[in-house]
C-alpha cells in the first residue's frame, strides 16, 4: 500500500477520480507464490491465466512476460491473446461459432467441447477445414458437487462416451489432447481438486485405451486470492495434486491449473474522492458519498472482499476521534453501498479512499452507470504511472 500512496502523491499524470490502478509487481508476486505453492508437485504443471477476470490489455502484456499458457471464452478475448502472443490458448465457452471454431483451429489453441451438440458441429467442419483441430473436453462437475445448476461439461455417462468416440474415430484431423474441468470460482475445499483428478484420471484411461492421447489435465476455475492461498489452502491445495500424481504412478499428463483472482485480485484498487457526508437520521453514523458506484464494484457478488482505506486523511486536523461511517456511492440506487460499518478517525469533504481487491472481475464485469467511466491507470514495476485510459 505505501508503494501505491507514494506513487500517487508523487505522479504527474493528471488523475481524475474515481480511476482503477493495477500493479505490475503485485501481479509478479502473486504469480511466484502460485510457482513456488506448486514446486513440491514433480510433475511438469502450466499455469494460464482466465484472461475474463480482467481482460485489461497492460495486466495481459505484463502476465505474457510470466507465462505462455491463457485461457479465453471470446472470440475478441482470443484475438487479443494472439495478438499479445500467447503461444498456448485454451478455448473455452458454452457456445461457439463456427467461423470462431475455425479461427481458433488456425491458431491452435485447444477448443473445449461443452457438450455433445458442440462436438457434432466441430466434426462437421473438420470435415470442410482439412487442417489439425485440437480439442478438449470439458466435464461435468455434477458427480461430485451436488449442484441443481451445474451447466457446464459433457456428463461422461457410457452413452456419451460411446457417442465420442463414435465421432472422433471417423474424423482423423481432430486431436483430443486436453481433459478439463471447472469447480467455480469460490472453491475453499482443496479436497475437490483431488476427486476431480481422480474422475479425470478414470475418464483419460478410458479415451487412451481407443486411441487418444491426452496430453493436459486442465482443473480450471478461479482459485481464490492471494490472501487465502497464503495461509492453509496452499498447502492442502498441493497436496492433493501430490496425492493425485503419487496414487498413479502411469500418469503423465501435464496439469494446468486457471488461476485469474489469485493472480490479479489484490493487484487492483480503485481511488475514490469523498464528495459528501451526511449524518445518519438515528445519528447511528455517517454516509461517505464517494465518487465510485457499485456498478464498478460488481466483483462483490464473486466472493471479493473490498475494503477502504484513507490515502490523505490529514494527521493535523483537531479531532482526532474516531467515528463510525457507511461508504456509499452516487448512484441512484437504495443499495449502493461499497462498506458498511467502518471505523475511522475525521473524513472530510475532498479526502481520498483507495479501494483494495478490485483487480479481478470489478473491471471485467463495472459498466458504465450515470455515463461514468473510471480511467484505467497501471502503477509499472519501477513505481511510476501509465494512464491507459
Amino acid at each position: 500500500m505505501k508503494r501505491l500512496i507514494n506513487a500517487i502523491t508523487k505522479s504527474k499524470c493528471k488523475l481524475n477520480t474515481p480511476y482503477f490502478v493495477f500493479d505490475d509487481l503485485i501481479i509478479e508476486n502473486n504469480f511466484k507464490i502460485l510457482e513456488s505453492i506448486l514446486k513440491p508437485v514433480k510433475q511438469k504443471f502450466e499455469i494460464a491465466y482466465s484472461l475474463k477476470t480482467n481482460p485489461s490489455k497492460k495486466v495481459a502484456m505484463k502476465i505474457k512476460e510470466l507465462t505462455e499458457f491463457i485461457e479465453v471464452v471470446t472470440k475478441e478475448e482470443l484475438e487479443m491473446a494472439i495478438g499479445i502472443g500467447f503461444k498456448n490458448i485454451i478455448f473455452n465457452g458454452i457456445y461457439k461459432k463456427k467461423d470462431e471454431i475455425i479461427y481458433a483451429a488456425k491458431e491452435n489453441a485447444i477448443i473445449n467441447i461443452d457438450g455433445i451438440p458442440q462436438l457434432d458441429s466441430v466434426c462437421k467442419i473438420s470435415e470442410e477445414y482439412k487442417g489439425n483441430i485440437s480439442i478438449g473436453i470439458r466435464l461435468s462437475v455434477f458427480p461430485f458437487i451436488k449442484d441443481d445448476n451445474a451447466r457446464f461439461g459433457i456428463n461422461f455417462d457410457e452413452s456419451e462416451f460411446e457417442l465420442i468416440n463414435m465421432r472422433l474415430n471417423t474424423l482423423k484431423n481432430i486431436n483430443l489432447c486436453c481433459l478439463h474441468i471447472h469447480l467455480g470460482t469460490n472453491i475453499h475445499n482443496p479436497k475437490l481438486y483431488g476427486k476431480a483428478l481422480k474422475m479425470i484420471s478414470n475418464v483419460k484411461f478410458l479415451l487412451e485405451q481407443t486411441g487418444s492421447y491426452i496430453k493436459y489435465i486442465d482443473i480450471g476455475g478461479g482459485i481464490p486470492n492471494v490472501n487465502t492461498i497464503k495461509n492453509q489452502w496452499s498447502r492442502h491445495f498441493c497436496d492433493e495434486i501430490i496425492k493425485f500424481y503419487k496414487n498413479d504412478r502411469n500418469q503423465n499428463a501435464t496439469i494446468i491449473i486457471e488461476p485469474g483472482r489469485a493472480l490479479v485480485e489484490s493487484s487492483g484498487f480503485i481511488v475514490t474522492s469523498i464528495v459528501d457526508i451526511r449524518r445518519h437520521y438515528l445519528g447511528k453514523w455517517e454516509d461517505v458519498i464517494v465518487d465510485v458506484g457499485t456498478n464498478s464494484l460488481i466483483g462483490a457478488k464473486f466472493g471479493v472482499k473490498h475494503e477502504c482505506i484513507p490515502l490523505n486523511n490529514s494527521l493535523n486536523r483537531n479531532k482526532f476521534t474516531d467515528s463510525k461511517y457507511r461508504i456509499v456511492g452516487p448512484l441512484c440506487c437504495a443499495d449502493d453501498v461499497i462498506v458498511d460499518n467502518l471505523i475511522l478517525s475525521n473524513l472530510t469533504i475532498g479526502d481520498k479512499l483507495i479501494i483494495i481487491n478490485t483487480g479481478a472481475y470489478d473491471f471485467s464485469t463495472s459498466y458504465s452507470f450515470n455515463l461514468k467511466v473510471p480511467q484505467i491507470v497501471h502503477l509499472t514495476k519501477d513505481g511510476n504511472f501509465q494512464v491507459i485510459r
